[in-house]
């Protein structure tokens, strides 16, 4: 559930936020708020707000949806907007955000003044359903450094003062030994006449940049007494660091850690608010590709994604470094940022991400519910603090599918042995509707996971295990508004004497504060299948071995079947398998 005392609530006590909710004298308004593309307020709408409903699918690809109806015309598909409750018993007044969402086309119903627009908005998941369009590779490797003449050894070649349109105005430059910080030479900028904001640069174009992977910028400067005021490092039309007033008449580094946005990009150093004469040196200047670990190669996700919003993990796994590379070549259908999500978290063990209530993307180690703690009592015969209301339907499933499982990690350099890169599980003789018992006999299933190591791939498996066996209980029930409900929320549940610990499966909040709707239990939701799938490609590397899909212009790593060798520009066939490198195997005919 959401915090009871997060923001904008963290000026209150638990005790207060709890009462409240459950309160029987208590005042209900909704609001609404416009959102910029990186979440940011640009102010309060809710005057333009006739009502509507928020609500959650814990199973669904996109969890959250709003049903709003407003008499404000917005850009649909673009504009963000973010629903909201108070609640108000005359003690305690306590605000609950509800989502982020973006509005799609509208209804638009005419005839009365103002025009009123009915309109379903989904989550910021929904932008992620989007891809590359290509192949995308997660190098998690340490590379070697991309910097074609940093050092100036011999001369300043393949340096220039690019003006980017505009965007810079012109230095001069030269090799100079005056001032050195290894070796024999340096760069000399002389700075123009470039007051206030304007900035001026030295750079050079470097190619090779994997789009994802971060890269360590480092230069060391030389800035005199006289020099400029501000130094950065600087990547044309992409980023920057920040202004440095650095020390002077001494070496000192600049440094920057940049998440490739595009392969190929101009690099250097800017200097800011310039008088023309002068100058800074620069020496020992380098690009360097960083080993990745999950939580950076998620990031990198959600940044070529451009969906603006923070990753947010609970957890220490995403730390890890990826112990391999990832592709997510391209075939039909394309794949997705939130597909490469699922994957990546999936690995570590981690549950399926999800939107919070201000738009940040979420994740946490999964736990099956009998280790989580009970988040909220429901009890139906307590009239002090029941929600429940009278109508409520219970329905039991029968979970189904294997109960003898073997889970074999697929990413492996050596051949899985049980303990190491394979897991089997006791089968399941008792327990449920699929047990063995149940069923008569023993239904087999063996399932290859990608997983970062053996304990990710027992957490992965026993995941998958406790979803086969689960004998589930469904309760359909109405609810008086409870706008801390979240992700696969933990609920003790009281009816008839009997108490049950249990998820929530989907929920609706209505905005008028009218009675809702809560379903309890179902079916757990099911891992995502794998990807394989057949394609052609063009070799672009014999060693290490690459390939770039039909379609796509980015290369990807790739293994060969029977480690058999490959010439540049042959035509080969491959089998994709993402997230793992493409299998080549054989020539085209």
């Amino acid at each position: 559930m959401k915090p009871l005392v997060a923001p904008p609530r963290d000026h209150l006590d638990i005790a207060d936020v709890r009462r409240l909710l459950t309160a029987d004298a208590v005042t209900i308004t909704s609001g609404l708020e416009l959102l910029d593309t990186s979440n940011q307020v640009i102010g309060d709408i809710s005057d333009d707000l006739v009502g509507g409903s928020v609500s959650w699918d814990n199973r669904a690809a996109v969890h959250g949806t709003c049903r709003l109806s407003i008499q404000r015309e917005l850009a649909w598909g673009r504009d963000r907007v973010r629903p909201y409750m108070t609640l108000d018993d005359g003690r305690t007044n306590a605000r609950f955000n509800l989502g982020v969402f973006v509005l799609m086309t509208p209804d638009e119903e005419r005839g009365e003044e103002p025009i009123t627009y009915e309109v379903t908005g989904y989550d910021l998941l929904s932008l992620l359903q989007t891809g590359p369009a290509d192949t995308y590779v997660v190098d998690p490797n340490p590379g070697a450094d991309l910097m074609v003449n940093g050092s100036f050894e011999a001369d300043a070649a393949g340096w220039d003062s690019n003006p980017a349109f505009g965007a810079y105005v012109p230095a001069t430059w030269a090799w100079s030994s005056t001032h050195v910080d290894t070796g024999t030479g340096s760069l000399v900028a002389t700075w123009p006449d470039a007051p206030g904001t304007q900035q001026s640069w030295v750079n050079t174009y470097l190619t090779g940049f994997i789009v994802g992977k971060t890269y360590r910028l480092r230069a060391r400067v030389w800035n005199p007494a006289t020099g400029p005021s501000k130094l950065r490092i600087d990547i044309a039309f992409r980023s920057a660091s920040q202004w440095q007033n650095v020390a002077r008449d001494q070496w000192v580094t600049l440094e920057y850690l940049w998440t490739a946005t595009a392969p190929d990009v101009f690099v250097g150093v800017a200097a800011g608010g310039t008088t023309a004469g002068q100058q800074t040196w620069v020496d020992s200047y380098t690009v360097i590709p960083l080993s990745t670990t999950y939580f950076d190669a998620a990031r990198a996700i959600l940044d070529a994604a451009g969906i603006g919003s923070q990753l947010l993990v609970d957890g220490t796994l995403q730390n890890v470094l990826l112990p391999a590379t990832k592709v997510w070549a391209l075939i039909n259908p394309n794949p997705t940022w939130l597909r490469m999500l699922h994957d990546l978290f999936a690995e570590i063990g981690y549950s399926a991400p999800w939107m919070d209530e201000n738009g940040n993307v979420r994740t946490e180690p999964h736990r099956e519910l009998v280790d989580r703690p009970v988040e909220w009592h429901l009890d139906t015969s307590d009239e002090r603090t029941n929600l429940v209301g009278d109508k409520r339907t219970l329905t039991r499933e029968a979970g189904g599918g294997a109960n003898a499982f073997r889970f074999v990690r697929t990413n492996m350099d050596t051949t899985p042995v049980e303990g190491d890169g394979i897991y089997t599980p006791p089968p399941n003789q008792t327990d449920g509707l699929s047990s063995i018992d149940a069923l008569g006999r023993v239904v087999r299933k063996t399932v290859p996971l990608d997983a970062a190591d053996q304990a990710a791939l027992v957490a992965q498996g026993d995941r998958i295990v406790a979803e086969a066996k689960a004998a589930t209980r469904t309760i359909r029930l109405t609810i008086d508004p409870l706008p801390v409900m979240d992700q696969d929320d933990v609920f003790q549940y009281t009816d008839a004497g009997t108490t049950e610990k249990v998820m929530a499966a989907s929920w609706t909040i209505n905005l008028d504060g009218s009675p809702g709707a809560l379903q309890l239990g179902g079916a757990p939701r099911s891992p995502l299948d794998p990807v394989e799938a057949q394609a052609k490609a063009t070799v672009t590397s014999a060693a290490p071995l690459r390939v770039v899909i039909d379609g796509a212009t980015q290369p990807s790593f790739a293994n060969a079947l029977d480690a058999s060798s490959y010439a540049v520009g042959q035509r080969v066939t491959v089998t994709v398998r993402n997230p793992l490198p493409p299998l080549v195997q054989g020539v085209e005919t």
